[in-house]
């Protein structure tokens, strides 16, 4: 805390900020799909120093303020945000801090999804290889003959050596030269360095 700057006297409009958003969150979800206490909630506050534009959100370490212990908590991970964001040079904390906007997300926790996993292919990817063009390489800066794969095709295990482009329906994967794709267990794309 700076020399010279105090908290307020008490902190019942944070909590109470706090708490109307938890109530629109249970008026939102329904008690009846949802109970109170399956709930999990993140606060997240946008802050800034008084005299400054550069507004920082950062996740707050708590939903209640009950002392300053609890303020200079949240105070100081505002402080660490904003300097690894903005810079050390950037402090202006004889202006003070704003809170300018409080956004509490509400989460019911439930078990991981279970990925369904692939048997590695018996084969390589050629049978997704659907055929090849010029294609102009930034770092190499020249054109070169590419393959161009079907990423629909391509089975776990598979893996393209750089340069190469894999289309999908919702997504084309370009690999460099250097670089190689290739497909985990659960058919998720990797691009890595060769």
């Amino acid at each position: 805390m700076y020399p010279g700057q105090q908290w307020p006297d008490h902190f019942d409009a944070f909590n109470a900020a706090v708490k109307e958003l938890q109530a629109l969150a249970y008026q939102n979800l329904g008690t009846k799909s949802v109970n109170r206490g399956d709930l999990e909630f993140t606060l997240e506050l946008d802050m800034k120093f008084g005299g400054q534009v550069h507004v920082k959100r950062i996740v707050s370490p708590l939903l209640r303020i009950e002392s300053v212990k609890d303020a200079d908590l949240i105070y100081a991970t505002f402080i660490e945000s904003y300097k690894r964001r903005f810079s050390p040079f950037s402090l202006n904390v004889e202006g003070g801090v704003i809170i300018e906007a409080f956004t509490l997300h509400a989460s019911i926790p439930r078990e991981a999804a279970e990925l369904p996993t692939f048997p590695p292919a018996s084969s390589g990817p050629s049978r997704a290889l659907k055929g090849r063009r010029d294609v102009f390489w930034i770092y190499e800066k020249q054109w070169m003959s590419t393959p161009i794969y079907s990423f629909d095709l391509l089975s776990a295990g598979n893996l393209l050596e750089g340069p190469a482009i894999a289309e999908g329906a919702y997504t084309t994967y370009v690999i460099p030269l250097g670089y190689r794709f290739s497909l985990d267990r659960h058919k998720a794309g990797i691009i890595e360095k060769a």
